[in-house]
């Protein structure tokens, strides 16, 4: 359980503030994408830009990430996810120089495949 309330931690602590900053950006930095893209896959949703500022501006996103059924993920969702997660730079600390949501989203995604 400790990597499904680190999942939990990580989407409570997602302020709205580093979601809008996100929202704002028109090209993203590729690890940013990343990040984003893996979260999307996770989601069931398609995973370009446009798609995913629609999806993180909805106002039950956050809700989205905690309820997410992580007791019923796909082993193709999950080889999709990891394509993303063994590179070297998908980690918080990484992230958290980029940006602050993609650094939660990380640490979210690494816990949700972790407890998968």
């Amino acid at each position: 359980m400790p990597a499904l309330e680190l999942a939990n931690e990580a989407v409570a602590g997602l302020e709205g503030k580093y979601i809008a900053e996100m929202k704002a950006v028109v090209v993203p930095h590729a690890d940013i994408l990343s990040v984003m893209q893996a979260v999307m896959i996770y989601l069931g949703e398609a995973t370009d830009w446009m798609t995913i500022k629609k999806v993180i501006g909805k106002p039950k996103f956050k809700d989205d990430l905690m309820n997410y059924d992580k007791d019923h993920i796909n082993q193709k969702k999950l080889n999709q996810v990891q394509k993303f997660t063994k590179e070297d730079k998908f980690n918080k600390t990484h992230m958290s120089n980029i940006s602050q949501a993609a650094a939660a989203l990380c640490v979210w995604v690494k816990a949700v495949e972790e407890y998968a």
